[in-house]
C-alpha cells in the first residue's frame, strides 16, 4: 500500500457513519501514526491549526477500495 492510495479515502466506522476523506497522513519513523480526515482536517492543513479530526492508524479495521473503515 502506497500514501497514494490513502490520500482521499473515504473513512467510515463499520456501522456505515462517513466520517470524511484522508487529507493528511501523519507518520513516524516510516510508519503511520493517524490519518487528518474530514473537512476540519482539511483547514488545518491548509491553515496550520490543530482542529481536525485523527484517528489512530490502529483504529483501522480493514481497507477496501477506496474506503478505510475504522473502529467506532
Amino acid at each position: 500500500m502506497t500514501l497514494a492510495e490513502l490520500a482521499g479515502a473515504t473513512v467510515c466506522t463499520a456501522s456505515g457513519q462517513r466520517l470524511g476523506a484522508v487529507h493528511e497522513v501523519y507518520a513516524r519513523d516510516g510508519k503511520v501514526e493517524a490519518l487528518g480526515v474530514g473537512a476540519a482536517n482539511l483547514l488545518e492543513r491548509l491553515l496550520g491549526r490543530r482542529h481536525g479530526r485523527r484517528i489512530a492508524w490502529d483504529k483501522v479495521r480493514r481497507i477496501e477500495q477506496g474506503r478505510i473503515v475504522v473502529e467506532e
